[in-house]
């Protein structure tokens, strides 16, 4: 559900809107809300971390 937060339209917690709002990337909602912007970059950066790693590893074992 939609809403107006100082003019400017945000997106209220759930589901289908929040999800296009984050372009479908795996943010942390409560982060988002919460407005703590060191929290949501360490979380952030935990996940982006964990990808490489993953693709790395996916990678690697393709080639052996």
């Amino acid at each position: 559900m939609s809403a107006d937060v100082d003019g400017h339209p945000a997106v209220v917690s759930g589901g289908r809107e929040e999800e296009e709002a984050t372009g479908g990337r795996k943010l942390n909602p409560n982060l988002l809300r919460s407005n703590e912007f060191e929290a949501f970059m360490v979380d952030r950066q935990r996940q982006l971390v964990s990808l490489i790693e993953e693709a790395t590893v996916s990678r690697y074992l393709s080639m052996t």
